[in-house]
């Protein structure tokens, strides 16, 4: 049996928990975790739901429950961890009445079957090739598409309300025949990622120089001008979704972040736009 591990959280968010009394957490999570268990299993999960941990954002006073999700696939133990944002000025019941409190791990375990983790490793490859001593590949994951219709006139952005409900209707059926992680470890998706209701997204950090920190233009269109250039032949239609933080050689402030979007069909860049 093996055991794959994924982290939805950022490191800042569980820091922001310091102030907080190991008391008022243990206090939190006793009252929280019967009522999140409750809800994965009215929503078909068959795994393990463990409550980790409380975090609250002294600037700001938002609270967070973190909790894990488990459950094993043909052998393989599968770990996400995942939060939700609460209000303990409630009752646990009434706080968590109408939360999506699986929405982080239906959105994760479509990406973890065997097949679409191939695939990820194939665009991580296809994407470094991108790389140079100033432009390094951060991440590449997927997720549910973003609204993007208003950068994109040729996106019909009814059609894509349309996928979405389909990918719920599958996940649904799916968890009615008994399949794992609520349905959506089995959703297809690289139909749903020709049908724009998935997306891949992929993340560079890009340092310039200062003269190329103040030159909107000329550095971007060098970028997809070399985007063009890559072998798009074994990776799967769709959006993928190019992001890219331009930080300054000598500090980070001042970033520009910018975003392009591919249209990947038939193994080609058909077309290419700003996201922003």
């Amino acid at each position: 049996m093996s055991i794959k591990l994924l982290s939805l959280l950022s490191l800042v968010v569980i820091l922001t928990s310091c102030g907080v009394s190991p008391v008022k957490k243990e206090q939190i999570k006793a009252e929280y975790s019967p009522i999140i268990v409750q809800k994965f299993q009215a929503l078909g999960y068959k795994g393990k739901v463990s409550v980790d941990n409380y975090s609250k954002m002294l600037e700001t006073g938002s609270e967070r429950l973190i909790f894990t999700y488990s459950e094993e696939v043909e052998g393989e133990v599968i770990i996400m961890e995942a939060s939700i944002s609460i209000d303990t000025n409630q009752s646990p019941e009434e706080d968590l009445a109408d939360v999506e409190v699986d929405m982080n791990i239906k959105e994760e375990a479509m990406w973890q079957q065997p097949a679409v983790r191939e695939q990820v490793v194939q665009i991580k490859q296809v994407f470094s090739g991108l790389e140079t001593k100033d432009l390094k590949l951060v991440s590449v994951a997927g997720q549910s598409v973003e609204a993007i219709s208003s950068s994109d006139r040729e996106l019909v952005w009814e059609d894509v309300v349309g996928s979405k409900a389909e990918l719920s209707q599958e996940a649904a059926n799916n968890r009615e025949s008994g399949l794992p992680i609520g349905g959506y470890y089995s959703i297809d998706v690289q139909k749903y990622l020709k049908k724009h209701a998935l997306e891949i997204r992929i993340d560079f950090d890009w340092q310039l120089s200062k003269e190329e920190q103040e030159d909107v233009n000329t550095p971007r269109l060098d970028f997809v001008r070399r985007v063009e250039k890559l072998d798009f032949t074994h990776v799967w239609d769709g959006y993928y979704i190019v992001g890219f933080d331009r930080v300054s050689r000598t500090s980070r402030n001042g970033d520009i972040q910018d975003m392009i979007v591919l249209d990947i069909q038939d193994g080609k860049l058909v077309r290419s736009f700003s996201a922003l």
